[in-house]
């Protein structure tokens, strides 16, 4: 009985969050439908609570709702209909409309005050599939610690960006923070930028802003993409990743390490390193690659003070 006036089915698939979209086409929920509600058949029939970021869910500026959607049956509710058009700052909120929601039986519906141009709204989605047949990276190079031996390129080296990717090395996830040039296996690598970092589980897809480094500027580049979490409270964080295409080569998209991990360290441990130990066992460290190591015997620190000669393996 609460929803008395003519109600609309909308069965489009490209409302669901996993399609993508380069056109600039509009909503045909248009202001001269505003008088109706309307109820979704492409995924999960629920309005996405997140920024899906840009070119997505079959739009160039995809809509989300600011809220939760009503849990009372037959009680209309009004929440805030965001969209963000910055390409900087994929989630920026620019544009808000009142949206009224009401839940019958299983079944939401919505009417709307105003949709932008070049915007819809989006529609969650099962991820199952997507979560499955993510291509997984475990390429040890892509490391935030590793130093740059050769010009790594994804922007030649990944299969297709129409594809989601798995980190499988390492902490399993991109930095959240800036990464020096010359790391990660190339000139530069991206990272995940501003505050909102990576999703929680349940979020389903998120709009980011990747960055890479030069040697004044931690966002000295800025590369649009998603973020999936198929993780679950139970087995924890899981991020698959979605990039648009690197615009020049040596660029490579990076994994976070943990500096005390044991997989990222070498262990020192020569009998005669120790500064007071006279050794007539020579070291030399000139052969020693760049990374991190740890000193694993007595205090597991350097030297604090000058060696003698003929001490710690050294003439």
């Amino acid at each position: 009985a609460v929803v008395s006036t003519q109600s609309g089915h909308y069965g489009r698939g490209a409302r669901g969050e996993l399609q993508t979209s380069t056109s600039n086409s509009h909503d045909p929920i248009q202001t001269d439908n505003t008088d109706n509600w309307f109820s979704f058949a492409a995924g999960k029939g629920t309005m996405k609570k997140t920024c899906p970021g840009l070119h997505h869910c079959g739009w160039k500026y995809p809509m989300w709702l600011g809220g939760e959607s009503p849990t009372e049956e037959g009680k209309i509710s009004m929440l805030m209909g965001h969209a963000a058009t910055s390409a900087s700052n994929v989630c920026s909120i620019t544009n808000s409309h009142p949206v009224y929601i009401v839940k019958c039986g299983e079944t939401y519906y919505h009417k709307y005050t105003r949709i932008i141009s070049y915007s819809g709204y989006c529609v969650d989605e099962d991820f199952s599939d997507v979560c499955k047949n993510a291509v997984e990276l475990s390429e040890e190079w892509r490391g935030t610690t590793i130093d740059k031996t050769r010009d790594h390129c994804d922007t030649l080296g990944l299969s297709d960006f129409e594809s989601w990717y798995r980190m499988n090395v390492y902490e399993k996830k991109m930095p959240d923070h800036c990464v020096a040039p010359n790391k990660c296996g190339g000139d530069t690598g991206y990272y995940v930028g501003g505050e909102l970092g990576h999703p929680a589980a349940g979020e389903g897809i998120v709009g980011r802003t990747f960055y890479y480094s030069s040697a004044s500027n931690c966002k000295a580049s800025a590369l649009n993409g998603h973020i999936l979490n198929c993780g679950n409270k139970d087995d924890g964080d899981d991020y698959i990743y979605k990039w648009v295409k690197p615009s020049g080569c040596d660029r490579v998209f990076c994994v976070e390490q943990d500096p005390c991990s044991s997989t990222v360290y070498k262990k020192l441990d020569q009998d005669g390193r120790a500064g007071r130990t006279a050794s007539a066992d020579k070291i030399s460290d000139n052969t020693l690659e760049h990374g991190w190591y740890r000193f694993p015997r007595d205090e597991g620190i350097m030297a604090k003070s000058p060696v003698l000669p003929g001490h710690s393996g050294i003439t």
